[in-house]
């Protein structure tokens, strides 16, 4: 039996934000024999807070909201987790695990709403010593009930059912493949019509299967090549398609004729293993392109519906990713070093003009991304004392909603004076003994003034003191 409790109480930067959350967790588990394991999971969790949509303007007023856009909430959520695995004398494995989750947000200006989610999972897992396999199959049910002022003043229901099978197949000591299938069933029901959107009895049911395989292949002694191809496909939420609401002067309209999304997904790469000096690691590179069917994004269509989720076209997303994970001794200190560098080339499929009527780029990219992100950290890892430092850039997101530069005071000049940012952090942790531990963090060190979305400022220079007890 496992219990655990959490408690924060925060003050935000931003005027008058704040954030009280507590959490209870537990757990129990009973060993039936030594191939039967039943058990429980549960969590309650209950909270308030209050924040805003965008700032006052981007001078002195920067972490002030704009009095039309805060929004208040008083929550409640509980889950009720149970599973049983079952494993044979063949190393055959059955698991069933199943959930209960119940949400209570209790919002102001008519944005409260009420869910429940019922989840259902039944897994059996099937090794093939002739074969050299492993078989995996499963079946997969999901339910929602959703009441919200914000989706209509109404009841909606959602049902996911999927059935899944995964071959897992080593065809020599350096090859090993991996296929799998997955056939997936939506259903939602809600209002006939909304706005001058209709849907006969308010009942959509949508079908697709989905296709993977993969391949992993041992090229030398510390070297590994590995290559992916994969579909995707999402159905669109209910917030998605039947939300309404407003944040001072925008507005959210629902989209009752939002279409589902789908496409694929390829990725080839290499891992080599390295000794340098007292230093060992890995070091990985790969490569990926994906192609999206009938995008969704969160668009401005217009100062009727103002925001709304539409199928933005066909998409590409192309890059690649480099990391490196290495570890040693550094003037006599064990040392940890992480790094890496992601490239993204985010465009559509088939870019016309009218693709750009509301972005900051008049360029084919796509909105609200980052093409280049760096990341490095460090961390000594010695038995008392320990430093460590973190930096991470991340180049300028090139485009976004224009619709921002008129409503939300100094976006513009923001945007063009602050062209992507880079963070650096230090801690120091100290091991006053096996279960006491304290820890100091400086985050935002040269206290760089930066945003991760427009009209909303992220914290200045800030230290933090954390201590950690095992009782």
């Amino acid at each position: 039996m496992v219990h655990a409790v959490y408690f924060l109480d925060r003050k935000g930067v931003n005027r008058e934000s704040y954030n009280q959350y507590g959490r209870i967790n537990s757990k129990i588990r009973y060993r039936i024999s030594d191939g039967v394991e039943v058990g429980i999971r549960g969590s309650f969790n209950r909270g308030i807070n209050q924040s805003f949509f965008y700032w006052k303007d981007s001078q002195a007023g920067a972490y002030q909201g704009d009095s039309s856009t805060y929004s208040t909430g008083d929550y409640l959520r509980y889950s009720i987790d149970p599973y049983l695995k079952i494993i044979n004398r063949r190393g055959d494995r059955h698991e069933f695990k199943g959930r209960y989750f119940d949400i209570d947000n209790r919002n102001n200006a008519n944005r409260s709403n009420k869910s429940t989610l019922y989840y259902g999972e039944y897994q059996f897992l099937h090794r093939i010593p002739k074969l050299n396999a492993v078989l995996t199959l499963g079946l997969v049910n999901l339910n929602t009930q959703v009441s919200a002022k914000l989706y209509g003043d109404t009841v909606l229901t959602s049902t996911n059912l999927a059935g899944f099978v995964q071959l897992d197949k080593k065809l020599s000591d350096r090859l090993t493949i991996n296929t799998g299938f997955r056939y997936e069933q939506n259903k939602v029901n809600g209002p006939s019509q909304v706005g001058n959107d209709q849907i006969p009895d308010g009942k959509v049911k949508e079908s697709k299967p989905v296709f993977r395989i993969g391949t992993n292949y041992r090229l030398a002694e510390g070297t590994f090549l590995r290559g992916s191809w994969g579909q995707g496909y999402r159905y669109p939420t209910i917030a998605e398609k039947y939300i309404s609401t407003s944040f001072g002067a925008t507005l959210v309209s629902p989209n009752l004729t939002l279409k589902s999304e789908s496409g694929w997904s390829a990725e080839v790469g290499i891992k080599q293993g390295f000794e340098i000096g007292e230093f060992q690691g890995l070091a990985d590179l790969a490569a990926y392109w994906s192609e999206y069917l009938d995008m969704t994004e969160f668009v401005f269509t217009g100062l009727i519906k103002g925001f709304q989720s539409q199928n933005i076209g066909d998409t590409r997303i192309r890059g690649f990713d480099f990391s490196l994970n290495t570890r040693g001794k550094m003037l006599g200190v064990p040392t940890l070093i992480l790094a890496g560098y992601t490239f993204i080339d985010p465009r559509f499929q088939n870019f016309t003009t009218r693709d750009s009527i509301n972005s900051t780029a008049t360029y084919n990219i796509l909105k609200y991304r980052s093409k280049h992100l760096v990341k490095f950290d460090l961390q000594t890892d010695a038995s008392t004392v320990n430093f460590g430092i973190s930096v991470q850039y991340t180049s300028n997101q090139e485009a976004v909603d224009k619709v921002f530069y008129l409503f939300i005071p100094g976006i513009q000049a923001f945007r063009e004076s602050h062209r992507g940012y880079a963070l650096t952090d230090v801690r120091v942790q100290y091991k006053m003994t096996d279960g006491f531990t304290l820890t100091t963090q400086l985050r935002n060190l040269f206290n760089i003034e930066y945003s991760q979305r427009p009209g909303i400022l992220e914290p200045p220079r800030n230290l933090t003191l954390r201590a950690d007890f095992k009782l």
